[in-house]
């Protein structure tokens, strides 16, 4: 395969990966990959350094990213399965909630508060609606396949 196509196709599929496990946001990607902070990842985006075999096998071994690479069309990625919560360890809910926007950490704690605490300010009623409603219908889908 033609080397510039080939750099071209990781540098787009690269991208799709930062925005399915960070939302865009580099510097958590490169943090999820073992970096510092986001500079390799910038400096492969802008074409300044390849997306090399090792990187590419760095984001594969991510949960839920594995073919991400190898079994992509053209630019396009893979199509991946949800990640089933049962092959989810402690650790990895940790790493994603620390990688999340804090917006969407705001909501984990919501989701996690205890009924005596008290309602954050932010909380809107139609976000704590959503809310319940989310928590009702995954007890009710758990219910269903007990």
């Amino acid at each position: 395969m033609d080397e510039k196509l080939l750099a071209a196709q990781r540098r787009e599929l690269l991208v799709k990966a930062i925005d399915r496990l960070t939302q865009g946001d580099r510097s958590a990607f490169g943090r999820r990959l073992g970096f510092k902070d986001g500079a390799f990842i910038r400096q492969m985006l802008s074409g300044a350094r390849v997306v090399s075999d090792k990187t590419v096998r760095l984001i594969e071994a991510v949960p839920g990213m594995q073919g991400w690479f190898s079994q992509a069309s053209g630019s396009e990625p893979p199509p991946l399965a949800p990640l089933p919560l049962t092959e989810l360890s402690p650790t990895d809910i940790a790493s994603r909630y620390h990688v999340a926007p804090k917006s969407a950490q705001r909501i984990v704690e919501l989701a996690l508060r205890q009924p005596q605490e008290p309602v954050p300010p932010w909380a809107t009623p139609a976000l704590l609606s959503v809310l319940a409603a989310s928590l009702l219908l995954a007890d009710d889908d758990n219910q269903s396949k007990s």
